[in-house]
């Protein structure tokens, strides 16, 4: 086939998990943008991101389509909050709710 693949695992430093909403999302569009226009039929650069909160050790986020989460979330704030451009925007605030949303459900493959 020839396709090289390369996926990311950004965002695993200090502060990262306590990027707000208008801090993290641009980085995410970004993120997926690069990763978009640095791709061709000969190498896929697939992005990807190492958060290391919420649910111990190290773990990296894969999913099929851009998503746009928070890894923390302010009292009162909704989980799913809707962007007129992004969509939906996640903000996980604890293991429950991210290894809710991760985890395979039981009707599941």
């Amino acid at each position: 086939m020839g396709i090289d693949i390369v996926h990311l695992a950004e965002f695993h430093y200090g502060s990262s998990s306590r990027w707000n909403q208008q801090d993290r999302t641009p980085k995410l569009q970004l993120l997926h943008a690069e990763c978009r226009r640095l791709s061709d039929n000969r190498f896929l650069l697939l992005p990807g991101e190492e958060p290391n909160v919420h649910l111990g050790g190290h773990w990296i986020s894969f999913f099929p389509k851009p998503v746009y989460w928070v890894l923390n979330r302010p009292l009162g704030t909704p989980f799913v909050m809707k962007d007129p451009k992004l969509g939906r925007i996640y903000q996980s605030a604890v293991r429950p709710i991210c290894y809710d949303c991760c985890a395979p459900k039981a009707d599941s493959p």
